[in-house]
């Protein structure tokens, strides 16, 4: 894992992007890259290609994007976006 798997990471404004001063997220360290479901907030579940298969790092805190670690029983493979 390095800083640039966090960009579009609530949490990448700690890879020194601050004026505090602070030099890395503190939850890089432990971090892995895994695969997610993703889908924005204002997307309507239920609607084909809502979800996007993705590989993120497992901390990844979105901006407006959720990550599922598995898809809602109601979405079917075939519509789930692949990145």
């Amino acid at each position: 894992m390095t800083k640039k798997h966090c960009a579009g990471c609530r949490d990448d404004f700690y890879n020194d992007h601050n004026p505090l001063g602070v030099k890395e997220c503190w939850l890089l360290k432990n971090a892995e890259l895994v695969t997610r479901y993703r889908i924005h907030r204002d997307t309507m579940p239920g609607s084909k290609g809502a979800f996007t298969k993705v590989t993120v790092p497992s901390c990844m805190n979105g901006n407006g994007w959720y990550y599922y670690k598995e898809l809602p029983s109601f979405v079917r493979r075939e519509d789930v976006r692949v990145r």
